[in-house]
């Protein structure tokens, strides 16, 4: 039994190397194919077969959208014309209703049998017809059909139409029917029995329309049966703008041909074979192809909910695949030059990269040849390759370089470390010195002049200490008591400050020096014209999430042309445009200062600053 096993373990391993052995060739197949060969399964299996596949799925994609598009404009091109045909049949039957502005007709119709004792009476009612069919052009024959269907009254223009007159008394019993049982007070539909000779102008249609008296009761009265010429339909701009290249036809509901594009192109023989039993039983809105035994065509329709006409446009394919067709070519040209460009690419690739390698190769082979590593080698070229070889010839000097550069850049770091302990004696050293011309002033009496040196070491600690750091709103008061100290040891009574702060918002954090500049400005300029009552006011205050502060004084003011250049003086090496961009860079540019003056009225300014604790 343990035999046994061991044999379906040694026939585990039999099956697995075979695996294990195709992978492990295949890999050092892979490694052992030269430069030229991996280049070629690259350019083919990567960069030209992909592109292959992505351009046929993208032709596929921009051949069903050219379709969809062309399916879509001549859909689009169709319902206008099925629209404009709408509004233009609209208007004749809107003539038929002016029939209501006759009530004469009404009168006369109710005693339609007495017509024939009346020879006024039915000239009378014949006028009324014919004010009606002049009201509108290409109007053939106006008639009235009584609903007895045994007498009716017409008119006609456009000469003697004898064959409507003929074609009237022959469907009267149709016209009576229409009166009585027609679900649609309107019918349309084409004449094609009284075509007397070839082209447009022997095309009618028609439209009956059932007439009831308004005057009494709502009482049927007849029908108005109005012939129109197929010429009405050149008047229709969307008719008129029909390709020649296609056939536009418009059928009746009986699939009676109403109008078609005479200048079509296309014989309107297509609508003898198949096509008119077809198109029925398929989607409308669509095209759909139609086949003959010499060509192809597509066609789409649309039917009219007013009317009940269809109309079909019939198209030849090469016209609707036309935009395809160009796009087919420009693919298969794109291909070619696609193909064409990858193979001068491997050979590009072979001639310029690969050939050079293989050659740096033999080269540095033989480099144990070389006198040494640094000997110029036979290179004419500037680009990545020469760079190669130029790389390789001076690698030694570039090491050399960059120790160099190292210690170089050692050296200015410890320039710089000496430089900055410097500047760190220095200030102490100021320090020292102002305190120790303080203790002497005040050893000799001078205590003014003791604490005015001791204020301005106070100034000279807090503007060095903490460099960009926020302090309190108390810091920035503390030290502008110091600094008016200073000023009024200069100024003596000229000038005071009054404050108008909240003390609870004097914990809140702020920029250094936010209050100095613009007391300094006013000290300076402000009051440059005044010996006395000289004002600053300094408020601060709540405004929701910030602190508004306004700095005013009552000094000469400032013209308003004068407050750009202003902003961009600086007071004692800290300029107002300075605290300006440090409001803006610190806190967003919705925190920023306002200037407001005007000369003789003094100057106000404003700051927002973010509560920050």
């Amino acid at each position: 039994m343990a035999g046994y096993c061991i044999g379906v373990l040694d026939l585990r391993k039999i099956q697995r190397k075979p695996r294990w052995s195709f992978w492990n060739k295949l890999r050092q197949l892979e490694k052992n194919i030269p430069l030229n060969g991996k280049v070629a399964i690259i350019i083919i299996f990567i960069i030209l077969i992909p592109l292959l596949l992505i351009s046929g799925v993208f032709f596929s994609f921009v051949h069903r959208n050219s379709m969809e598009t062309e399916e879509a404009a001549r859909n689009t091109s169709l319902i206008n014309v099925r629209d404009s045909v709408d509004t233009l049949m609209k208007t004749y039957e809107e003539t038929i209703d002016t029939i209501y502005n006759y009530p004469e007709l009404f009168r006369l119709s109710e005693r339609h049998e007495n017509f024939s004792s009346g020879v006024d009476t039915e000239n009378q009612f014949r006028r009324a017809l014919s004010r009606i069919r002049s009201a509108r052009g290409y109007i053939g024959n106006v008639s009235f059909v009584f609903p007895d269907s045994t007498r009716l009254e017409d008119t006609s223009g456009y000469g003697s139409f004898e064959v409507i007159h003929a074609e009237n008394e022959n469907r009267l019993s149709e016209f009576s029917e229409q009166m009585h049982a027609q679900k649609r007070s309107v019918h349309w539909e084409a004449n094609p029995s009284i075509r007397k000779g070839l082209g447009k102008a022997s095309y009618f249609f028609s439209c009956s329309k059932t007439v009831r008296n308004i005057y009494d009761e709502n009482q049927l009265m007849g029908q108005v049966v109005m012939y129109i010429s197929g010429l009405a339909m050149d008047d229709v701009t969307a008719l008129k703008q029909t390709s020649q290249d296609e056939l536009l036809v418009i059928l009746d509901s009986e699939n009676q041909l109403v109008w078609y594009n005479g200048d079509s192109k296309l014989d309107a023989s297509l609508l003898d074979g198949g096509l008119l039993e077809e198109f029925q039983r398929l989607q409308a809105g669509e095209i759909h192809d139609y086949h003959t035994k010499s060509e192809t065509y597509c066609y789409m329709y649309e039917t009219s909910s007013y009317s009940g006409w269809t109309f079909l446009n019939v198209i030849p394919m090469e016209a609707v695949t036309q935009q395809s067709d160009v796009f087919k070519l420009y693919f298969a040209v794109v291909m070619f030059l696609v193909c064409l460009f990858a193979l001068l690419c491997g050979i590009l690739i072979n001639r310029q990269m690969v050939r050079p390698i293989q050659a740096m190769i033999v080269m540095m082979d033989h480099i144990d040849e070389l006198e040494k590593i640094g000997q110029s080698l036979s290179v004419d070229r500037s680009d990545e390759i020469g760079g190669l070889y130029r790389s390789f010839e001076q690698m030694g000097d570039r090491i050399d370089f960059l120790i160099g550069q190292l210690k170089e850049a050692y050296s200015q770091d410890k320039e710089k470390e000496i430089k900055l302990i410097q500047s760190q004696l220095n200030p102490h050293f100021i320090y020292n010195t102002l305190e120790s011309i303080s203790w002497v002033a005040f050893d000799k009496d001078l205590p003014e002049v003791s604490k005015a040196l001791t204020c301005l070491s106070s100034i000279l600690r807090y503007s060095i200490k903490h460099t960009g750091a926020l302090v309190t709103f108390q810091d920035e008061l503390d030290q502008l008591e110091q600094y008016l100290y200073i000023q009024h040891f200069r100024f003596e009574e000229k000038f005071q400050v009054r404050y108008h702060i909240d003390s609870k918002l004097l914990q809140y954090k702020t920029i250094k020096f936010i209050f100095q500049p613009f007391v300094e400005n006013a000290l300076l300029h402000a009051f440059q014209d005044r010996y006395d009552h000289c004002l600053i006011d300094i408020t601060m205050a709540e405004d929701g999430n910030d602190i508004q502060i306004v700095i005013q004084d009552n000094g000469c003011g400032i013209p308003e042309n004068q407050i750009a250049q202003i902003m961009g003086k600086t007071s004692e090496g800290i300029g107002i445009n300075n605290i300006d961009k440090t409001l803006r860079l610190k806190f967003g540019n919705q925190y920023h200062l306002q200037i407001q003056s005007s000369p003789g009225a003094g100057t106000s300014v404003t700051l927002k600053i973010p509560k920050i604790r």
